[in-house]
């Protein structure tokens, strides 16, 4: 019996190749491999001969599913790139910042400029994660994380992002997107109690801040993680 789908009156899908993942299934650890099959027709469809996998197939299977692995030129502010992630840094800056909750916490500060850390975001789709740097270098996988002390930012790094317009990809392009939805969006909320040394808090630590030349990054609490083990925990996730 042939197989195949019909969406619509115009388009007819027919089985044609197959992928099969083997796992192990031990207490000792898990592992896995994939087998790429021709699909054989006839009234019962069947799997050709196992044959290994390309780096063309893959190739051709991403432009298929509408990501394209073609070759990029990447920016020095990139660190680390897959066809749906992306995670880069952003030098030490000066920025308004913008504060609105129902309290008029801060409200006096809204808009004036402050000093910012150097900060690495991780970005998937619609989910944005940040965190902090002592340094005003490019990280590398051993460099030590810290907290970013910003409201809307939980100690983990995730960050609340609200009514804020993110981009629908998370690549190259997108960057800016994802820094203006950061940056340019209302702090509202504190999603954490420690966010930074400063005997303030957050308040405290901004409003010194207002007007100030540099962001002094002793007042940022450690993450005890490195770059590395923060991208890890952003693919497990």
């Amino acid at each position: 019996m042939e197989v195949s789908v019909n969406i619509g009156q115009n388009y007819k899908y027919v089985q044609s190749e197959a992928l099969i993942i083997y796992k192990q299934d031990s207490r000792s650890g898990s592992s896995s491999f994939v087998t790429y099959h021709k699909i054989i027709p006839g009234d019962t469809p069947t799997f050709g001969p196992a044959k290994p996998l390309t780096r063309k197939f893959l190739q051709l299977l991403s432009k298929a599913l509408g990501r394209d692995s073609g070759m990029e030129i990447l920016p020095e502010n990139v660190i680390a790139r897959s066809s749906d992630q992306i995670a880069w840094w952003v030098p030490q800056q000066k920025r308004a910042m913008f504060f609105d909750n129902a309290q008029g916490i801060m409200k006096e500060m809204n808009g004036k400029i402050f000093p910012q850390p150097a900060l690495v975001f991780f970005a998937s789709r619609g989910r944005l994660n940040v965190r902090a740097i002592e340094s005003n270098v490019r990280p590398s996988a051993k460099t030590p994380m810290c907290v970013a002390s910003y409201w809307n930012v939980y100690v983990s790094g995730d960050i609340c992002l609200g009514s804020a317009k993110t981009p629908n990809a998370a690549n190259v392009a997108s960057i800016p997107g994802w820094e203006k939805a950061f940056y340019d969006n209302a702090y509202t909320h504190p999603n954490d109690e420690h966010l930074t040394s400063h005997a303030g808090g957050f308040e405290g630590l901004w409003t010194e801040l207002a007007g100030q030349a540099e962001f002094p990054s002793h007042y940022l609490l450690p993450a005890h993680e490195t770059l590395a083990q923060f991208l890890k925990d952003q693919n497990a996730d």
